[in-house]
């Protein structure tokens, strides 16, 4: 199996607008940190397994 090695440097929050410009959605520290759990769990490692790779 492949491996790789991501870093999430996020400075601020991502804001997805529609054409009129309203916000549909926010990607941020918060989400890309549950994004990992839910992957790291669907994976079977755990969804704490993500905690290791917080400082």
């Amino acid at each position: 199996m492949d491996e790789a090695a991501t870093l999430f440097h996020l400075t601020d929050a991502y804001i997805y607008a529609d054409p009129d410009g309203d916000a549909v959605g926010v990607e941020d520290v918060f989400t890309e940190i549950e994004n990992a759990r839910v992957h790291h769990d669907h994976v079977g490692l755990g969804a704490d397994h993500v905690d290791r790779f917080i400082r």
